[in-house]
């Protein structure tokens, strides 16, 4: 039963851990931007900022 439980806190350390780290949606949107682009030279765009 000990070892059971013991598991189960592990499996939910590493889920929090995990899940823990937020990304902003301009960090989304540069790294899509940078993968769709990979390879290319003298490419560029911006995020647009409205408020």
């Amino acid at each position: 039963m000990k070892r059971k439980i013991l598991f189960t806190f592990i499996i939910y350390l590493a889920l929090l851990g995990g899940c823990s780290q937020e990304q902003t949606f301009e960090d989304f949107f540069h790294t899509t931007m940078d993968k769709m682009h990979k390879g290319e030279k003298n490419y560029s765009y911006s995020l647009i900022h409205r408020k």
